[in-house]
């Protein structure tokens, strides 16, 4: 069954229309004004199976260059494999494995229990036809639309198989707010009881605090009752984390206000857990340094808790964390600067917290496993068909290239 449903997805669209959430200049709601649109897994195979806008011709034209489109079914190899092969690639920035992306994606759009919400532009459907004839210019185009995913897996974590977790999230232009506000609004309105909790592995822990960030806003926190082998495992390299909305006070318009910024936060989370993205925000660059030590501290910290004794650190993180924290309270006060114990994300910026070169939020495992055999499944999806067709530039072959002979000739 799906989670992003196709009444999900209209009911968060109507409530984005209420006069309090239109911009006050243009009468536009969030996804309008920002050129945005959301795709579910149903929307996701059509878009990419289809060639052209809906009213115009069904096929593209014969290619002048390229792989020319020789049946439909070829069409749609080509725009499926690529897309489960770039996704991640493209919008999650190398922070999560290779193998762990293209599983991730391919089983999102192949397998039941899997779901994928995508953020385009609105002129997704649209592309220049002057430019845009063959197969891979309309996946080159389709590429170029997405803004950010989230793809989310029922039972994941065997200890609680009705709920569903956030299997990976990743947005190159800063859609990770919405793509979480997303996924909590659709377990408040779609789900019941104690299966309205959001679960996940934040990969890297502490030390991504981009991602920590853009999670406490909605309520994350760390929990330990999520590891373990009957749900997740891997707590040397990921931080369990969940948020509860069965109990609370949460309502629709809550989540809506934190992904417009007119709300900072979900008043779920104990501020002790957030002070990474509260207190010790960085103000300039000595402060973002201090932040990334304080950061690896506490990772370090909570992994060397779950440790053996015989393997347990030495170092007295408290005393370590504790001075890094004076210092940066230090640097903050030389500067006049006021320390806060709330979010402070100002109401309408589009900044996730995020700090780096394209601010990639992502919330999956980091893993650099070898997918088996380098084959992606033997599963059918439906209504297409799976070939052997290799990518582009991705050849495996033992063949020699020609004009690329190594010998051991004299100069």
């Amino acid at each position: 069954m799906a989670f992003f449903t196709d009444d999900a997805l209209s009911s968060f669209s109507d409530i984005l229309k209420k006069n309090e959430y239109l911009n006050e200049q243009t009468n536009q709601t969030f996804l309008q004004k920002n050129n945005l649109a959301l795709l579910n897994k149903n929307d996701v195979i059509n878009w990419l199976i289809n060639t052209r806008s809906i009213g115009s011709t069904s096929h593209p034209r014969e290619a002048k260059r390229q792989r020319t489109i020789t049946a439909p079914i070829d069409f749609e190899q080509v725009q499926i494999d690529t897309f489960v092969e770039r996704l991640a690639q493209d919008q999650c920035k190398n922070q999560v494995g290779e193998g762990y992306g293209i599983d991730s994606v391919d089983s999102s759009i192949s397998t039941e229990n899997y779901d994928i919400l995508l953020v385009v532009t609105d002129t997704h459907q649209t592309p220049n036809t002057t430019y845009v004839s063959t197969a891979d210019d309309y996946i080159k185009f389709k590429m170029e639309q997405v803004k950010g995913f989230m793809i989310v897996e029922k039972g994941e974590c065997k200890k609680y198989l009705n709920r569903y977790s956030v299997r990976l999230i990743c947005s190159k232009a800063n859609q990770g707010t919405l793509l979480m506000g997303m996924y909590l609004y659709t377990l408040l309105t779609t789900q019941n009881g104690d299966d309205q909790t959001g679960i996940l592995e934040l990969a890297g822990g502490y030390k991504n605090t981009p991602g920590l960030c853009t999670y406490a806003k909605f309520g994350f926190s760390q929990d330990d009752d999520l590891n373990g082998t009957d749900c997740f495992s891997a707590f040397k390299v990921n931080l369990p984390m969940s948020v509860k909305l069965n109990g609370t006070s949460v309502t629709e318009d809550d989540i809506i206000k934190v992904i417009l910024r007119k709300k900072n936060k979900l008043n779920i989370v104990n501020p002790n857990d957030t002070e990474l993205c509260t207190t010790y925000k960085p103000d300039d660059f000595l402060q973002e340094h201090l932040q990334t030590k304080l950061a690896k501290l506490i990772e370090e910290k909570r992994i060397n808790n779950f440790l053996p004794n015989e393997l347990k650190s030495k170092v007295n993180y408290d005393s370590d964390i504790n001075f890094t924290k004076d210092w940066i309270i230090s640097e903050k006060n030389k500067k006049g600067t006021v320390t806060n114990t709330e979010f402070t994300n100002e109401v309408g910026s589009d900044n996730t917290g995020c700090m780096g070169p394209d601010c990639a939020i992502s919330g999956g495992k980091q893993t650099n496993r070898k997918r088996k055999g380098c084959k992606r499944t033997n599963r059918k999806r439906k209504g297409y068909k799976r070939t052997t067709r290799k990518s582009k530039g991705c050849k495996r072959t033992t063949r020699k290239r020609k004009g690329c002979k190594r010998t051991t000739r004299k100069k």
